[in-house]
C-alpha cells in the first residue's frame, strides 16, 4: 500500500542521514567485524550466532556509496524502517485510518531508543521488523483463517529465529492460534 511505501521511505531517509558513519563500539562493532569476516556462527554461543543478520549485511557491504561500517550501521535503519512501516500497515489495518498509523510510526521513529538502534549496527531491528510482521499476519490470520497465512506466519518466525532468540517469545501464542484455528 501507499502508506507501508511512504513511511518505509520517511523512515529509512531518517536513518540513512543519521547512522554513525564509522566502526561502531561494543555488539555493533563485533556485528561489523563478523559481517567484513563472513562469520556466520562466532565464538560466543548460540544465543550471539544471529546467521540471518550477518548474511543480510553481507549484502548491505555492496551498496554502492559510504564505506562499509556506514553500510553495515545503515542496515540497523532498514531494518527499523520495515518495522514502522509494518506497524504503521498495522494501526492501519485496526483503525482504518491512515493518518493514525503513520503518526504513531513517526513519533516512534523519533523515539531515542528506536533512532539509536536504527543508526548502528545491531540486530534488533531485523528482530521488530520481523516481529511486526508476524503482528501483521497474525491480525490478517484471525480475521481471515487462511492455511498459506498460518505458513506465511511459521515462515517468518523461523526467519526471525536466524536473526535473534528473541523470536521464540511469541512461539506459545502462534502454537496457540494455531491450534484453535485448526480445531
Amino acid at each position: 500500500t501507499g502508506l507501508w511505501w511512504f513511511t518505509f521511505i520517511c523512515a529509512a531517509m531518517l536513518y540513512l542521514l543519521t547512522c554513525q558513519r564509522g566502526v561502531s563500539w561494543q555488539d555493533s562493532g563485533m556485528f561489523q567485524w563478523r559481517v567484513v569476516n563472513s562469520d556466520l556462527t562466532g565464538d560466543l554461543g548460540l544465543a550471539l550466532a544471529h546467521p540471518l543478520y550477518i548474511a543480510a549485511g553481507k549484502l548491505f557491504v555492496w551498496l554502492p556509496w559510504g564505506d562499509v561500517p556506514m553500510q553495515l550501521n545503515f542496515l540497523g535503519g532498514m531494518g527499523m524502517a520495515v518495522a514502522l512501516a509494518n506497524l504503521a500497515a498495522v494501526l492501519f489495518l485496526l483503525t482504518e485510518k491512515r493518518w493514525i498509523g503513520f503518526i504513531i510510526a513517526a513519533i516512534f521513529a523519533l523515539t531515542h531508543t528506536a533512532w539509536w538502534l536504527s543508526t548502528i549496527a545491531e540486530v534488533y531491528t531485523l528482530s521488530l521488523a520481523g516481529l511486526s510482521t508476524e503482528l501483521w499476519l497474525l491480525i490478517l490470520l484471525l480475521r481471515n483463517p487462511r492455511w498459506y497465512l498460518l505458513a506465511g506466519l511459521a515462515f517468518v518466525s523461523g526467519l526471525g529465529l536466524a536473526i535473534h532468540n528473541l523470536a521464540l517469545l511469541p512461539l506459545p501464542v502462534y502454537g496457540g492460534v494455531a491450534i484453535l484455528l485448526i480445531r
